[in-house]
């Protein structure tokens, strides 16, 4: 087993054996493994967060402002759990750089994706199914064959029709994650996967509520700007501000 998966995702019956590497990013590393008892899949994508020394989250602040911890740190275990309530202790930790403030900050980045996920995926949004999560790691649905991944969107090329189709298709899951509050923040071909005519999104550490981070509409816009990049031949596609306008009046109501 890869010595960056924990060893309780094998202990408690959610994985079985690493496959291979999926891919290696910015992030962290996403492996394809057979998975075990717990989940009705014969395969699994494990998301390994990298240390917070090895990330690369550019303009973290932008993405935080308005955002609660979100976690809880056992001072014995250094086990993190989600939390609904702020926590001022733990907010005085992380900026101290204290040891249960770097597991907190680490960890609320993991448990935010996981967080969002399940929520997305709950009202029937294109991501993967999220299974669980740990400080480092998230277990969600693997998509593609399993010695083949699906490929990035940055990778297809489509005729003119089905061209239309895909984006209007990325357009509306944009919208549906905006009605319920949630905005990705760093959309861009490279994390939307392409599959038996499907799209799933992956990759939303990063996502932001409309309503409580000052730079939601921003982040709208240049989520929106990078899906119409990858679609040249669509007309719809050459004014996404227009599009991002007309979704945040739509759905935000309030001034941008």
């Amino acid at each position: 087993m890869s010595s960056e998966i924990p060893e309780s995702l094998f202990e408690d019956g959610w994985l079985n054996e690493v496959e291979h590497v999926v891919s290696s990013g910015k992030e962290g590393t996403v492996y394809c493994c057979s998975s075990s008892h717990r989940i009705d899949r014969e395969f699994v994508a494990v998301k390994i967060y990298k240390p917070r020394a090895f990330r690369s989250f550019k303009n973290d602040a932008i993405y935080t402002q308005g955002r609660a911890v979100g976690v809880s740190v056992n001072r014995f275990t250094g086990v993190a759990k989600p939390s609904g309530a702020p926590d001022r202790r733990l907010e005085r930790a992380i900026r101290g750089g204290s040891r249960i403030g770097r597991i907190a900050s680490e960890s609320s980045w993991t448990h935010h994706e996981f967080s969002t996920l399940t929520s997305l995926h709950r009202i029937g949004a294109r991501v993967p199914r999220p299974y669980t999560s740990t400080n480092t790691a998230i277990v969600m649905d693997y998509v593609g064959e399993p010695d083949a991944p699906a490929p990035k969107l940055k990778d297809v090329s489509f005729p003119a029709d089905q061209a239309r189709a895909v984006f209007r298709m990325l357009i509306d899951e944009i919208e549906l994650w905006l009605s319920f509050e949630r905005i990705h923040g760093d959309l861009s071909p490279f994390n939307i996967l392409y599959w038996n005519n499907k799209i799933t999104v992956i990759d939303f550490p990063q996502a932001v509520s409309p309503y409580e981070n000052p730079m939601a509409f921003s982040l709208l816009l240049r989520d929106i700007e990078n899906v119409c990049r990858h679609f040249p031949q669509v007309a719809d596609a050459r004014d996404p501000l227009n599009i991002a306008s007309v979704l945040w009046a739509r759905v935000v109501q309030i001034p941008h």
